[in-house]
């Protein structure tokens, strides 16, 4: 964590760097994004005055070749703000609704890292799982899903039921199970 009086210097160089990612090409981000994913992870409560913005950029600049890179920014920013990041979580969970759908036939550890943060915004904003239930049963009973996506799936709901109250949810989560049941 920065030191309080060198704050001042960190805010200054985060902004920069932001300004850089949003100014920057394909090369750019390529360099600096896993980066200032590492700053974020590293900084925790420090970087939150950099989430609307990290994550307009996200949306903006998204890209299928370097999604892996802008998920990773997500988590950073999922376990640094922690429940911080619900006032962003739907505009977020829209975003990786697509990535997920779009990948759990092709790209596991993508989808492995959607799952993850899926995981992390419903435990940190509950009353949205409405829209992240629905897909994650979806990637576990489409018949041409990876199996470890839908292994990575299961696991998902498991860590949810954990930790938050899913009964509003039964049907698709039934629906899932009993797929996985029959079809092993």
């Amino acid at each position: 964590h920065p030191k309080m009086p060198a704050l001042f210097y960190f805010d200054a160089f985060v902004a920069r760097l932001l300004t850089v990612l949003e100014k920057g090409g394909e090369k750019d981000i390529e360099t600096l994004l896993p980066l200032y994913s590492l700053l974020i992870s590293n900084s925790t409560h420090n970087t939150s005055p950099f989430l609307k913005r990290s994550l307009k950029f996200v949306h903006d600049k998204f890209n299928r070749k370097q999604a892996s890179m802008f998920i990773d920014l997500i988590l950073a920013f999922l376990y640094a703000v922690r429940d911080g990041f619900e006032p962003y979580a739907s505009e977020t969970i829209c975003l990786l609704v697509i990535i997920l759908d779009d990948n759990k036939t092709c790209d596991c550890s993508l989808c492995e890292k959607v799952l993850e943060a899926f995981g992390l915004i419903g435990f940190y904003s509950a009353n949205l799982l409405y829209l992240s239930i629905p897909q994650i049963s979806d990637a576990i009973i489409t018949e041409q899903t990876l199996a470890k996506v839908r292994i990575a799936a299961l696991e998902t709901l498991t860590k949810l039921a954990r930790n938050v109250f899913l009964l509003p949810f039964m049907a698709p989560i039934a629906r899932s199970l009993k797929y996985c049941f029959l079809n092993g």
